[in-house]
């Protein structure tokens, strides 16, 4: 994983930066720019077909590509599916990021974010930002980054125009596979899409949920035995999926044996008959695949996260760096008193340990086996929300400003 730092608990971290890439200006839109969908190609020479607009999305007020705007001053025909550039251009974006700030901020109220890279976050690349707050990403099998944003917007890496929208925040999304991806968010709000999101990605949104309580996460088995999604969220709500489009409450109840009322933030599985969700006031709820009931953790923390690589390896975080693991028969408090706020962890792969991303561009490995964690150092002070790690073997982590980074583990 490279040139890694300890971080201690009670220190406070992070740096600053911040890097142009494109902003979406929901307006007024035009008429559609006709039926015939663009079509370019992947990186590896299969086609990659970006729709136009349908009239739904233009009800929803999703920008097209003249509305889609690069803050380097280029023209809207320049903001794609795919952005031809030019030679001059094609050679500025093979240098190093820090490179990119040689000319002034397209923006004189922004900071430009390479002019405050330095050696010690050279391992990270910026690959987006777009000014929005993002709060979740999912990756696909063929590398596709997908993230949800408190405008709303459902957005795919390199694309400016929106693949989705909703009239509130989107706050999580996972995919079943390639073929099925869900998002959730404010009121209730479900978006489906039920194609291969590698040839050509388009959410749309449920007309009916049995819910309009927050949905904060949503998390789906990859099991091909059994299909089985669950989302979260407001007041103990709890919704599960075993079929496409359909979602169908139940209901948890909390030890003292009344029906669950705290919000619930996150939830994970190690398979579709042993699910986690946790939330405020050290909420914890398992699912053994006929009910929910609560665990009892010795923490009244704010749980915002949990993930694991098994059933007898799994992990819960709290907003004030209370980090508990279970292994498989017990719970132990392993950590806790970070000064930082904690957002989110990032799901671990067989080789590779969950990873803690929070406020002030904090990102550190978690392995379970010390309190002095490998800090991944970013520079930056802003807000990071969420993880994940590709196929490439690389982590991606998302945040304010619609900051979108990359590092290779």
């Amino acid at each position: 994983m490279g040139t890694t730092k300890q971080i201690l608990w009670g220190a406070t971290l992070g740096l600053c930066l911040t890097i142009t890439s494109c902003v979406m200006d929901g307006g007024t839109l035009p008429p559609a720019a006709g039926s015939v969908d663009e079509i370019t190609a992947n990186p590896d020479g299969t086609p990659r077909i970006a729709p136009m607009p349908t009239p739904d999305e233009r009800a929803h007020n999703i920008p097209n590509d003249s509305e889609c705007l690069h803050q380097e001053g280029a023209s809207s025909a320049d903001c794609g599916s795919e952005r031809v550039q030019s030679d001059e251009e094609t050679a500025s974006s093979s240098k190093d990021p820090r490179d990119l700030a040689a000319g002034p901020s397209p923006d004189p109220g922004r900071v430009d974010a390479a002019s405050e890279l330095d050696e010690r976050a050279s391992g990270w690349e910026i690959l987006e930002q777009d000014g929005s707050l993002l709060h979740d990403l999912w990756i696909s099998d063929g590398g596709e980054v997908f993230m949800v944003s408190e405008e709303g917007w459902v957005r795919q890496a390199d694309r400016c125009k929106p693949v989705g929208a909703s009239t509130g925040a989107l706050y999580g999304i996972d995919g079943r596979n390639n073929s099925h991806v869900v998002a959730v968010g404010a009121g209730g709000v479900i978006l489906e899409t039920t194609m291969d999101v590698d040839l050509y990605a388009l959410f749309t949104e449920l007309e009916s949920t049995p819910t309009e309580k927050d949905l904060f996460d949503v998390w789906f088995s990859a099991s091909t035995q059994s299909y089985r999604g669950v989302t979260i969220g407001a007041d103990g709500t709890i919704l599960v999926s075993h079929a496409p489009g359909e979602w169908w409450p139940m209901y948890a109840m909390a030890s003292n044996g009344v029906d669950l009322e705290e919000d619930l933030y996150a939830v994970w599985g190690a398979g579709p008959g042993d699910i986690w969700a946790v939330g405020a006031n050290g909420t914890v709820m398992q699912f053994n695949g006929k009910h929910w009931a609560q665990i009892d953790l010795p923490t009244e923390s704010h749980l915002v996260g949990i993930t694991g690589h098994s059933a007898s390896d799994v992990y819960v975080l709290g907003e004030d760096g209370t980090t508990a693991r279970f292994d498989g028969s017990q719970w132990t408090v392993i950590a806790g008193g970070l000064n930082t706020p904690i957002n989110g962890l990032v799901t671990p792969t067989s080789d590779v340990d969950p990873f803690v991303v929070g406020d002030e561009g904090l990102v550190f490995s978690l392995t379970g086996k010390s309190q002095e964690w490998p800090l991944l150092e970013t520079n930056l002070t802003h807000q990071l929300t969420a993880g994940a790690i590709g196929p490439d073997n690389a982590l991606y982590v998302v945040g304010e400003e619609g900051i979108l980074l990359r590092r290779f583990l």
